[in-house]
């Protein structure tokens, strides 16, 4: 039963594709403006804005008693692109009577397509037959249906920023984006404020190339230039204006750092602060951000900071170019006073001890430890502001501590003995022994008298005994607060003078220098 079952719909099936294939539409002899092209081949209507599309209708049906229905007809249909519904161009009425006893029915017709109704690509072309029989509606081969693009053109750059530079030129293309054919000139509108081939462009007037850039400089490029205008000329006639925009480019020099140390010493007549690697062209305003700690004096690109009082406050540079932008570029600075060391130290195991440098005074302090001495074992490391040693009880160690800024170092040394593991450790700063740094001469070697003063200032040696006199040489130079050397004396024996006559009234700093080694003094004038 299974098996004449199958066999029966095959022969069904059989019959009805037999059926399908009985009716045949077609679309012969196509002509696109009166010459022919292959059939189902591409109807091409280039830059033409409408074409006349003539063809043939056929219709073929197996017997002249097939019947197609008294409402069959035959269709022409435009599809704008595959997503695009189609629409129907034209039909006509093809039902039995057309075939008038026979099994053929032609007809020769012409359709108007414009380019505005169809795509670049993508367009179809293409006729339908629809009937009473089985296969409706029978199909014509499809027809592409091309156009060339309209005439676009680009300026490029679209936006062009102006930079202050006295060097720069800036070039403006036109593009022919689908390369339409054609006799191409440009007319260019530049307005005010540019130059070509070293010559102003008159503003207001346009002048024409036929290349399709030009190379335009700004008369005076700390000057924005008007935009850029181009009209296309294609076979004479003018396409849609093109427009590039100007803009003044952005200024943020952000490589330029402020050169000089994050420290100053309070006891220091000045310091000196700039910006490496300035570009040419551009100037530096100074400005401080506290006036009581530290003020700020313009010298060229140089900053000469003179300290007030301990303190934070940040240094502004404001860079500028001749354009008028400015950029400002900081650097937070402290004034200090004389390092002092100090330290904390810990048990951190059984047998490892750590002392570490405190700077106690946020004076910008450095610390370094050295071995000095021992007894017992131990087993002395140091890293830096930390020092680390391992010893067994009974033992003693002697360290030395010294704390830099910049107003110079401060020396102590500090002695740990334990006898059991039971004993505690000296845990913060208490110095058994203190010393000056050997690179610095202490403040009070010497006595500066009168002060005030608006003739003689003294500059006395204390002690004679003092290690600022064994082979020294001491020289004491006077500066205003701009850093400027208003004198200098060679101090000799226990003392000298330095004469301040005719000096304007204020405050100066006094530098004593022994071999390399400094103090500071501010001296009033009155």
């Amino acid at each position: 039963m299974k098996k004449t079952t199958l066999q029966f719909l095959f022969v069904f099936f059989t019959f009805i594709n037999l059926v399908n294939s009985q009716i045949i539409s077609g679309m012969y002899n196509v002509s696109v403006n009166n010459s022919p092209i292959e059939n189902c081949a591409t109807i091409a209507l280039g830059n033409n804005p409408t074409v006349t599309v003539s063809f043939t209708l056929r219709v073929t049906k197996p017997s002249s008693s097939t019947d197609v229905g008294s409402t069959a007809q035959f269709k022409i249909f435009l599809k704008k692109n595959s997503s695009a519904t189609p629409v129907e161009l034209n039909g006509i009425l093809v039902n039995n009577s057309a075939f008038s006893g026979g099994t053929t029915w032609e007809g020769t017709f012409s359709q108007t397509i414009s380019a505005s109704s169809i795509e670049v690509t993508g367009s179809n072309f293409y006729g339908e037959y629809s009937h009473s029989s089985g296969n409706s509606p029978a199909k014509t081969c499809i027809y592409k249906i091309t156009k060339n693009p309209s005439p676009t053109f680009e300026i490029s750059p679209t936006s062009q920023f102006i930079y202050c530079d006295s060097n720069s030129h800036y070039i403006f293309t036109v593009n022919n984006v689908y390369n339409s054919p054609g006799t191409l000139s440009y007319t260019w509108y530049v307005g005010y404020g540019w130059s070509r081939n070293g010559i102003p462009v008159p503003g207001g007037t346009g002048f024409t190339t036929t290349e399709n850039y030009i190379d335009l400089k700004p008369t005076d490029y700390t000057t924005v230039p008007s935009p850029v205008q181009v009209v296309p000329i294609l076979n004479g006639v003018s396409q849609p204006h093109k427009t590039c925009s100007t803009a003044r480019s952005g200024f943020s020099p952000t490589l330029l750092t402020i050169a000089g140390s994050p420290a100053i010493c309070y006891q220091s007549a000045s310091e000196v602060y700039d910006i490496p690697n300035l570009y040419n062209g551009l100037t530096v305003n100074w400005s401080s951000s506290n006036n009581s700690v530290a003020t700020v004096t313009n010298s060229g690109n140089q900053a000469i900071v003179v300290p007030v009082s301990k303190g934070a406050f940040t240094l502004t540079g404001l860079v500028s170019n001749s354009c008028g932008q400015s950029f400002a570029i900081t650097k937070n600075i402290s004034i200090v006073g004389s390092p002092v060391a100090n330290f904390t130290g810990e048990k951190v195991e059984r047998y490892v001890y750590n002392y570490r440098g405190q700077d106690l005074y946020n004076d910008f302090s450095t610390y370094t430890w050295e071995y000095v001495s021992s007894t017992g074992y131990v087993d002395f490391f140091s890293v830096g502001g930390l020092a680390i040693f391992t010893a067994y009880p009974p033992f003693s160690v002697t360290m030395k501590l010294t704390a830099t800024n910049a107003c110079g170092s401060d020396v102590i040394y500090t002695s740990q003995a334990i006898n059991s593991e039971d004993e505690e450790i000296n845990r913060v700063a208490g110095p058994d022994i203190k010393i000056t740094n050997e690179n610095t001469i202490n403040s009070s070697n010497f006595e500066i008298y009168p002060n005030p003063s608006n003739n003689i200032v003294n500059i006395k040696l204390k002690n004679t005994n003092s290690k600022a006199r064994i082979n020294s040489e001491i020289h004491a130079r006077l500066y205003d607060l701009n850093g400027t050397q208003k004198r200098e004396i060679k101090i000799k024996d226990e003392g000298s003078s330095i004469n301040v006559q005719g000096l304007e009234k204020g405050i100066y700093i006094l530098k004593i220098n022994n071999n390399g080694k400094e103090e500071s003094n501010k001296i009033l004038i009155n």
